[in-house]
C-alpha cells in the first residue's frame, strides 16, 4: 500500500515537474541524492503531498521531515523502497 501511494504520489507530481528521470518507478528507484535531478524544492513538495495521501489512506498524521529522519545514518529519502519502510515505521505503534 505504502510504494503505491508513493509512485503515485511521484506520478501526480511529476507531471508539472517534467522528470524523465521518474518515468519507471519502482521500489529500487532512487529519489534524492547527491546526483539525483530532484530539487530540494521538489522534495519538499513530494513530502507534503505524502503526508497528505498518508492521512487521507489511513487516517494516521504524520510528519517525513523531522530530525529523526534527518538524523538516520541512510536517509529514508534515498529510494522509494527506503522511503516505504520509513512511513510504514511511522504507522506502526
Amino acid at each position: 500500500m505504502i510504494p503505491s501511494i508513493i509512485i503515485k504520489s511521484i506520478e501526480g507530481l511529476n507531471s508539472s515537474w517534467g522528470l524523465e528521470y521518474f518515468q519507471e518507478l519502482n521500489a529500487d528507484t532512487r529519489l534524492f541524492h547527491p546526483d539525483s535531478p530532484m530539487t530540494s524544492m521538489q522534495l519538499v513538495q513530494l513530502v507534503a503531498r505524502l503526508e497528505e495521501v498518508v492521512e487521507e489512506e489511513t487516517g494516521q498524521v504524520i510528519t517525513l521531515a523531522d530530525e529523526h529522519a534527518m538524523s538516520q545514518k541512510r536517509s529514508p529519502f534515498l529510494t522509494i523502497g527506503s522511503l516505504s519502510e520509513y512511513i510504514t515505521s511511522l504507522l506502526t505503534p
